[in-house]
């Protein structure tokens, strides 16, 4: 995987180039098809392409008003993308009659408007919720800066293995087969198999086959390397299989 963020090279989206400098990646220009920003990554099952469509808060405006995010941008992004993000740049406010208030640079406000139509607060709010829901992920950011610290934080999350990723409260759920976006928390659940294979050195997000490999915990500490090389499912299992058998049974095998 070659070290870099490519950036869109068209009017719009290549001016973020040079907010990257500061921060230590390689950038290159290139022309996307959907998306003003992409890199590869790490995922559960192999290599995954990471889009990133990035508007300001007025254009999410307009975005929303004439329909081209939802009608065209949004599905060639998830036909394009594994893992699409949609980083929204701005600051903006509910108003004391509900409408959108936008943070201009001068520190004053104003109502976020299409023509002369105020946009409801509620309204922007209701339309992210919706594109979340077509399996976008959602970024707010203040301005081009933070936009380009956002885009370099997840390259550099993704950037990692995957079995390197760590959670303290969370295990780590496989992709579903039917979908094409990363799911960190299983909808069910852990059993007890489960919750005890989550706490084993090198099982990590496996921890859900070996849960519907094993019937109980009872088969699973008793088991032997081969029936857990057939419970992990990996290439190459044999020596996390041993490993796993040697601190069940607190010796080699």
């Amino acid at each position: 995987m070659n070290p870099q963020i490519l950036v869109d090279d068209r009017a719009g989206s290549r001016e973020l180039k040079n907010y990257f400098h500061p921060f230590g990646v390689i950038v290159q220009l290139s022309r996307l098809e959907f998306g003003d920003l992409a890199f590869a990554g790490n995922g559960p099952e192999g290599m995954l392409s990471i889009g990133v469509e990035r508007k300001t808060i007025s254009d999410l405006i307009q975005s929303m008003e004439t329909g081209r995010l939802q009608g065209h941008q949004l599905r060639g992004l998830l036909k394009t993308y594994d893992v699409t993000y949609l980083v929204v740049e701005g600051i903006w406010r509910p108003g004391p009659g509900g409408e959108l208030e936008i943070c201009h640079g001068n520190g004053g406000w104003r109502s976020g408007l299409f023509g002369k139509r105020l946009t409801l607060y509620e309204g922007v709010d209701n339309f992210c919720t919706s594109v979340e829901l077509c399996g976008v992920k959602i970024r707010r950011t203040a301005n081009p800066t933070e936009t380009a610290k956002c885009v370099v934080d997840l390259y550099r999350w993704w950037e990692k293995d995957w079995e390197a990723h760590k959670s303290p409260r969370d295990i780590y759920a496989p992709v579903a087969p039917e979908s094409t976006s990363v799911r960190l928390i299983h909808p069910d659940p852990p059993n007890l198999v489960v919750r005890m294979a989550s706490q084993i050195e090198g099982i990590d997000h496996r921890a859900w086959q070996v849960g519907k490999f094993f019937p109980n915990a009872v088969s699973m500490v008793s088991a032997s390397v081969e029936e857990w090389m057939q419970a992990l499912g990996i290439k190459k299992s044999r020596v996390t299989a041993e490993k796993v058998v040697k601190e069940l049974y607190g010796r080699p095998v």
